[in-house]
């Protein structure tokens, strides 16, 4: 029987993260595999999205709970899984007080540590990183910062990209939605971004880029989050309501990438950003910032442009310069797919992760063994 997992994660919130952790479980379940996905806090709106063959298990704890632990290997009891992968830093230390020693275990970071941890805390991680078995980072710039706050030789860190399904966010594949949107943007070059209205996105970067072109050029932000009433309020006052929407949050965002012109990611730090992947598996330039994994993901000139993070200037002196030029839009749209199929296809991403658990699940017995002694 193949391996069983679980996931510990601290929601299934809508996320990049979370996204691949339920990509995983439901494609991992398909292969035969089966799979348990535990929700620390609540189950969140990706939650819906799981196979009905994946286990889900919503803990609801509100914080440090002392209880939580003895839960953990409650659940772990009764789903026996061979091996147990966690998710970024929130997880981290229930899942080694939980199973070290008794699973082995996986932990998964998405994005990039903070410089700003307190010192305990930079002490902890180090000390969890010596119970873990395997470290994994979703970019080469990712691996390289978890080697430096870990105090740990690269050799630990594996990298495994994200993917996406690229028959899925296809070029060309447009409906109703997708000619709403078209017809609002007119002739004018409609950029789109998904991300979520947060500081590390900087939306505002991208609200002031767009006072800074002409008429002639329309933006949509597809996702919610704190920012988004005082962007509306910076909207309005720039009198941009005309040419830059806010739609919130969609499940699918398929209709916006297929009748873009153009995507932009004005963030001001990212490790492997999926929308930026399915961007560019619908065919799409992108205009985004210098930032984490982005000069990787965004080959210049051949697949996009990319200037400065937090520099509205740079950033519409970019956008500006895809004006008029569709031709080099198409055919950097072409590249950017190609680029995207080749490397960042999801059934990669799953493989690679398989290749880990089939490495580690038969380590359970060992670690039980050591535990218990002669």
């Amino acid at each position: 029987m193949a391996p069983g997992i679980l996931h510990v994660v601290d929601s299934l919130n809508v996320g990049g993260m979370e996204r691949v952790v339920m990509t995983l479980a439901n494609r991992l379940q398909q292969r035969g595999w089966p799979q348990t996905v535990c929700c620390l806090r609540q189950a969140g709106a990706l939650a819906q999205s799981l196979s009905g063959e994946v286990r889900l298990v919503e803990m609801g704890s509100k914080g440090r709970e002392w209880n939580l632990v003895g839960r953990l290997r409650h659940l772990a009891d009764q789903c026996r899984p061979d091996l147990v992968h966690g998710q970024n830093l929130s997880t981290w230390c229930d899942v080694v007080r939980a199973f070290a020693d008794r699973y082995p275990t996986v932990q998964s970071f998405h994005g990039l540590l903070s410089e700003k941890l307190p010192l305990p805390q930079r002490m902890l991680a180090r000390r969890l990183a010596g119970r873990t078995q395997r470290l994994l980072a979703v970019s080469e710039p990712l691996g390289r910062d978890m080697a430096r706050h870990l105090k740990v030789t690269a050799d630990r860190i594996e990298v495994i990209p994200n993917g996406i399904d690229t028959a899925y966010f296809a070029p060309h594949q447009q409906g109703l939605a997708a000619h709403n949107i078209r017809a609002w943007a007119g002739n004018r070059l409609l950029c789109v971004t998904v991300a979520s209205l947060t500081p590390v996105k900087s939306p505002q970067t991208l609200l002031q880029a767009a006072r800074r072109l002409p008429e002639k050029v329309a933006f949509i932000w597809v996702g919610a989050g704190p920012l988004e009433n005082e962007l509306r309020r910076q909207i309005k006052e720039a009198d941009l309501q005309e040419r830059f929407q806010l739609v919130g949050f969609r499940s699918d965002v398929r209709p916006f990438l297929q009748v873009a012109d153009l995507f932009v990611l004005p963030s001001q730090s990212e490790a492997l950003p999926l929308s930026v992947l399915e961007a560019q598996s619908s065919g799409l330039p992108i205009v985004a910032t210098r930032v984490g994994s982005l000069p990787d993901l965004v080959p210049e000139p051949q697949t996009g442009l990319l200037a400065e993070p937090g520099n509205p200037d740079a950033l519409a002196g970019s956008i500006k310069i895809m004006l008029d030029q569709p031709a080099t839009l198409r055919r950097m749209g072409r590249a950017a797919r190609d680029h995207v199929v080749r490397r960042f296809d999801i059934e990669r991403m799953i493989d690679r992760y398989q290749a880990v658990y089939e490495s580690l699940a038969g380590q359970r017995a060992q670690l039980v063994g050591a535990r218990e002694g002669p």
